[in-house]
């Protein structure tokens, strides 16, 4: 990921969605500018793999591609999908079935969350869910 111009990935079980209208020129273009410019093709194809096998309903290997990160204001859980030092920030919607909303993008070289991802994702989840 992110898909060059693309939003939406409907797969067969999941439909994967973004919250930023173009995340490619937004937070992925950000998170991957910490990267050196040899290794993101690979991450942006770790990413997308990722992301399809999410879209065919199939689980991740945890927690080497995909972790609990955090708690929403419903006391669910939020994910990070991982590739490499890039994090896709998501929630599986309560609100629509078989939607998995992608907050936004992450440059994390560290095993802490940080505060403004943790706040960005639950500002998103209000935006798209608590309404």
């Amino acid at each position: 990921m992110p898909p060059q111009k693309r939003i939406k990935l409907l797969g067969p079980r999941v439909e994967i969605r973004h919250c930023e209208k173009t995340p490619e020129t937004g937070s992925w273009k950000e998170a991957v500018s910490h990267i050196r410019e040899a290794q993101i093709q690979k991450i942006r194809a770790q990413m997308k793999a990722r992301q399809d096998v999410l879209s065919e309903g199939k689980q991740l290997r945890s927690p080497d591609h995909f972790n609990k990160e955090g708690i929403l204001p419903n006391s669910k859980d939020f994910y990070a999908i991982k590739a490499g030092d890039i994090r896709a920030y998501c929630w599986f919607s309560r609100k629509e079935s078989g939607v998995l909303w992608i907050s936004h993008y992450a440059y994390k070289d560290s095993k802490k969350l940080g505060k403004d991802d943790t706040a960005q994702v639950i500002q998103n989840w209000r935006k798209h869910e608590d309404h």
